[in-house]
């Protein structure tokens, strides 16, 4: 059967947090081909019945460890020439140079492999008491490590060696979501990042000669491929983590010791990220604008159950405190509520609550932080939401694009029972359910001009 073409165009979300222009289009020449009679021979994830127990993240620093302590490796896999690899068209591919890079990679690629069979992955670094000053080069290096593994993939399907390309695609999308399940918005972007690199993979495979259909192997991945809500409540959290005085705010009225205690805590913060510490004259007016949002935070505090008699035995600090966490905190939860319904980042409530949730972090950034935390926020904005907003763009587009790639195959499945011939309409496709768009619960749109076919999925409005 003759090669049919399809072109899948603005597979992109946009958000009121991330105006992204669409993308060029994505053409794809597939040949036609019918369901295998296995279904599920050629799995994009490892089954979950063949998963061995224990904690996958030891494995996986077990191969940061061989790839650090062999320079040569290190510096090898940071060429550039990998990143240029995972787009090399067919006719092109370098077979021996490509096959001789990959032997040196064999044991690090191994304990991977190792580490994406492990029903669990804990990178135990939840809840430190860096918060955001956490450092974190290793997820950094497993972007290396997915780059690596695209390449490797793609040159076992320019081979046809689809069996062994399947199995490396496994632990590539096992190793995003592995990183993704880490504590940190870091993890999520980066996660995504090796899931996207994979995921051009299955477009290289869909268009190999005599291609396997994965449409079965796509409709069986995970929905949504990547959660980011554990990530997103722990960084709501990362304050009360940073400076253990936090917790204690409510216990008991403070002594001067205590506020120094705070005070010191906070300008030793200052001092690591290097900033200017403050002169006499700063440090008096901050007592001065302590006293005198000082009422104002004992009425608040008083309408949510504190005692006149209580209020008025703190010192400035703590009142002002209390109100200023407690006000932040409360306006993060209202805000993260809306991570279960990303397709509502449109609706003028959220709009409100991102707008409630920036004065809370805004005076708390103003008073203990000078202005520290709005610049570690994502892109220097605004707090939780600015990542939010990103990382919600980024995980849609990803679900998206599995869902296009599960509609194609829909198309290839159909065009192999009738001819070769492409459906004149999504509907004309009975053999298998064709997938809706995640972002927005229609139907992709779908024109077809002789052999060319075009799946367009439109900008979300919001």
């Amino acid at each position: 059967m003759r090669p049919l073409q399809l072109i899948m165009t603005a597979l992109v979300l946009t958000t009121p947090l991330s105006a992204q222009q669409p993308p060029e289009p994505i053409k794809l020449t597939v040949a036609p081909a019918e369901a295998p009679k296995q279904s599920l021979q050629h799995r994009l994830l490892p089954d979950r019945r063949e998963l061995t127990s224990g904690n996958a993240s030891t494995l996986y620093q077990r191969s940061l460890a061989m790839l650090f302590e062999n320079e040569f490796l290190l510096k090898e896999m940071k060429k550039e020439y990998w990143h240029n690899w995972v787009n090399v068209p067919f006719a092109e591919w370098p077979k021996e140079e490509v096959g001789g890079k990959l032997q040196m990679a064999k044991h690090l690629l191994h304990e991977v492999e190792l580490a994406a069979r492990c029903k669990d992955c804990d990178w135990q670094i939840s809840n430190r008491p860096e918060g955001v000053g956490l450092l974190l080069p290793d997820v950094q290096a497993f972007r290396t490590v997915g780059v690596v593994l695209a390449a490797r993939a793609r040159h076992e399907i320019v081979n046809g060696q689809f069996a062994e390309a399947a199995k490396t695609l496994q632990t590539g999308f096992a190793l995003a979501r592995h990183v993704a399940e880490g504590p940190s918005n870091i993890h999520v972007l980066v996660g995504v990042a090796i899931a996207q690199i994979m995921i051009r993979q299955v477009e290289a495979f869909v268009q190999a000669p005599n291609s396997p259909n994965l449409y079965w192997s796509l409709a069986v991945l995970p929905r949504p491929f990547i959660d980011p809500l554990h990530a997103l409540s722990e960084d709501s959290h990362s304050i009360e983590n940073m400076f253990t005085w936090v917790k204690q705010l409510e216990d008991r009225v403070w002594t001067d010791d205590q506020v120094k205690t705070a005070r010191d805590s906070l300008q030793k913060m200052h001092d690591e990220f290097g900033l200017r510490k403050p002169d006499a004259e700063e440090l008096a007016g901050r007592v001065i604008l302590e006293a005198g949002i000082r009422e104002n935070a004992k009425i608040a505090l008083k309408e949510q159950g504190f005692s006149a008699k209580r209020l008025d035995a703190m010192p400035a600090f703590q009142v002002t405190a209390i109100h200023a966490f407690r006000e932040c905190r409360v306006a993060a939860d209202d805000l993260l509520k809306w991570a279960y319904l990303p397709e509502s980042f449109g609706h003028p409530a959220y709009k409100k609550t991102v707008e409630q949730y920036n004065k809370a972090f805004f005076r708390l950034d103003m008073l203990y932080f000078r202005g520290l935390l709005r610049g570690l926020a994502e892109g220097g904005g605004e707090g939780l939401a600015t990542p939010m907003g990103k990382i919600y763009a980024t995980t849609g587009r990803l679900n998206r694009y599995f869902a296009a790639l599960r509609a194609v195959e829909a198309i290839r499945m159909h065009a192999a029972g009738n001819g070769g011939k492409l459906p004149a309409k999504l509907d004309d496709v009975t053999e298998v359910p064709v997938p809706n768009d995640p972002l927005t619960g229609k139907a992709f749109e779908y024109t077809v001009n002789g052999e060319v076919a075009k799946l367009y999925a439109p900008p979300r409005a919001g």
